[in-house]
């Protein structure tokens, strides 16, 4: 009687030694078996997809429309401030910004290559680079102006700024 319960108690010793050996999985997920099916959301291999995967929905771009303050200077020696509306569609983005020009561009993160149609007097066109950054989208620009009046040049570079209201 004493050596059935001997044999028992080791058996039981040795299955629970193998249990907590595989710590809780089964033959296939040890990889005794075919590979599992992958749960609806993970990555194959049963892992979990990287937290940097953009979600369901996600545009890839921020939010930037709405009524920003806008400071600007010029090498033709133009500059000033005013209100502007920045209109976004998507990750598309069009700012008028009376004083100077209208941006318009395609956000790709936190940056957009921009164009910029300068308005009267000064008319001509310009490219540039935008930023965001929280409630300021910064940027920096060059082009050719077709305005005679003193603040319209050839060859124009410049910077803005637009600080969200």
């Amino acid at each position: 009687m004493k050596s059935n319960r001997m044999v028992a108690a080791l058996l039981a010793l040795a299955l629970a030694a193998a249990v907590s050996g595989c710590r809780g999985k089964s033959r296939n997920e040890m990889g005794g078996g075919p590979p599992a099916a992958p749960v609806p959301g993970e990555a194959p291999g049963g892992e979990q997809p990287p937290l940097h995967a953009p979600q369901p929905g996600a545009t890839g771009c921020p939010t930037v429309s709405g009524e920003y303050r806008l400071a600007f200077k010029t090498t033709c020696g133009s500059n000033g401030w005013g209100w502007v509306d920045v209109e976004q569609s998507g990750c598309d983005i069009t700012a008028n910004m009376k004083q100077l020009a209208v941006v318009k561009g395609r956000l790709q993160g936190d940056a957009a290559n921009v164009s910029l149609a300068f308005n009267f007097p000064c008319g001509g066109s310009g490219s540039g680079l935008l930023t965001v950054s929280g409630r300021i989208i910064s940027g920096s620009f060059s082009g050719v102006q077709t305005g005679t009046e003193i603040r319209c040049c050839t060859p124009v570079s410049g910077t803005f700024t637009m600080t969200k209201q």
